[in-house]
């Protein structure tokens, strides 16, 4: 134009070569209209004219900013596929991005400035060549976890932090959970909706800023009882729920009471305190409350008490109080087929005399180890003498009971003997037996 004359332009004119970035591009003047200038020194237009003229324009990249968000995992990385809206482009193009770029902490937080690193535009319905990567936001969320826990039964709704874990998901970022919630009832099930209540995350390893508590839920597992048994000895190792203790289940809680029926076992049949059950067998329990109670991990023990026998038996007068084991033959109340002796000595509790005497125990035990010693009686019977003689033969058969000497008698006592008997022969010669006929014996001294 002539010295600093200005012109005004309106209408539209078109890019030869198209709209994409490029410089001193060609233009179209078609549709292009000059007016006269308005500011400056303004010229007349009907003075010029849009022919013969150099007509171009240079199209530069357009900016576009990007932002995009993701859930809190403990890195600085803004991943390419985080990003998800591009602001700023043309009409309806869409554009896309590769790369990974980065934000200053970790931590949650919105609109924080990215890094751009080597996050780069590639092609949507728009050409990447013709924007430029100017800025970009990006919003850490905070990560929603997942409770979970389990206790057992308890009676109560309450549910403590100190019943759950977290699972975060992040790396080996561990959270912990103070507070109290509550579930519906207090019943034994699997994974019981927990109400939040007063339960917060609190930090451990990881920042409970950056979580946020999801779904929470508790399993409550059956409580385990105890039980304790107690019964006589009996040869088997079989233990009936009717051998239970008195108040024998314990560990059940708000004075719940269960029963017991079925048969376990023990490992050996022998005497012995707290053995513990090797089977529960077909034991069971039963009681308003049973669903919540398990025989199963629990504590359960039978205490097997010695059996009480009562022990008799016989001997010969000897002359004295005093009773060996060994004269005992006899016991009541033995089972299978066990066999009950006696060891030490007992003394005859009256006299020494022919009869049946009680016994006192003194050193007497049971041989047996799952025995006991009950009663103990004797019955002291007559002891049988040996008449011992000699004469010269005479060719009588009679006997006197002179011409004997008595034997087998104890304690030095003696007796007299009486009458006469006879024997077979009344030839010289030894070992004659004697019918004793009317030979009597009687009472001497010590008898």
């Amino acid at each position: 134009m002539v010295g600093n004359q200005d012109l005004s332009l309106s209408g539209n004119g078109s890019l030869v070569s198209g709209s994409d970035v490029g410089t001193n591009k060609s233009v179209n003047t078609t549709g292009l209209t000059l007016g006269d200038g308005v500011s400056g020194t303004p010229g007349t237009a009907s003075n010029y004219a849009l022919v013969g003229g150099t007509y171009q324009m240079t199209v530069t990249q357009r900016p576009v900013t990007i932002s995009g968000s993701r859930f809190y995992n403990s890195t600085t990385t803004v991943s390419s596929s985080d990003i998800t809206t591009f602001n700023n482009t043309a009409g309806s193009q869409t554009l896309n991005v590769t790369g990974s770029g980065a934000v200053a902490s970790a931590i949650g937080g919105t609109g924080k400035t990215v890094t751009l690193g080597t996050l780069t535009l590639s092609d949507g319905t728009g050409s990447a060549s013709n924007y430029s990567l100017a800025s970009g936001t990006f919003d850490i969320n905070s990560r929603q976890v997942t409770i979970s826990g389990s206790r057992i039964y308890d009676g109560t709704t309450i549910v403590n932090g100190s019943d759950l874990v977290i699972t975060t998901g992040v790396a080996s970022e561990v959270l912990t959970v103070s507070g109290a919630g509550s579930i519906a009832s207090a019943d034994a099930a699997a994974n019981k909706s927990v109400t939040t209540g007063s339960l917060a995350l609190a930090n451990g390893t990881g920042n409970a800023s950056n979580y946020t508590i999801g779904s929470i839920t508790l399993t409550v597992t059956q409580r385990p009882v105890n039980t304790a048994f107690e019964k006589i000895y009996d040869a088997t190792t079989n233990v009936n729920g009717s051998e239970l203790k008195t108040n024998g289940i314990t560990n059940t809680v708000l004075g719940h009471s269960l029963s017991l029926s079925g048969t376990g076992a023990m490992a050996s049949t022998g005497v012995g305190s707290l053995k513990t059950l090797s089977s529960l067998g077909t034991m069971g329990l039963s009681g308003a409350q049973v669903s919540n109670y398990t025989l199963l991990n629990g504590t359960h023990t039978v205490d097997v008490n010695p059996r009480s026998t009562n022990a008799s038996g016989t001997r010969y007068y000897n002359g004295n109080l005093s009773v060996n084991g060994s004269a005992f033959s006899t016991f009541s109340n033995t089972v299978g087929s066990d066999t009950v002796t006696l060891n030490g000595t007992g003394t005859i509790t009256t006299t020494k005399s022919v009869g049946s005497k009680g016994v006192s125990h003194g050193t007497l035990s049971s041989a047996h180890p799952n025995y006991i010693l009950g009663s103990t009686s004797i019955i002291v019977s007559q002891r049988p003498v040996n008449l011992l003689g000699s004469r010269t033969a005479d060719n009588n058969l009679i006997v006197n009971a002179s011409e004997l000497n008595i034997g087998n008698l104890v304690n030095n006592e003696n007796l007299t003997l009486s009458g006469s008997g006879t024997i077979s022969s009344s030839r010289p010669g030894s070992g004659e037996s004697s019918n004793l006929l009317s030979v009597a014996s009687a009472r001497g001294v010590g008898v």
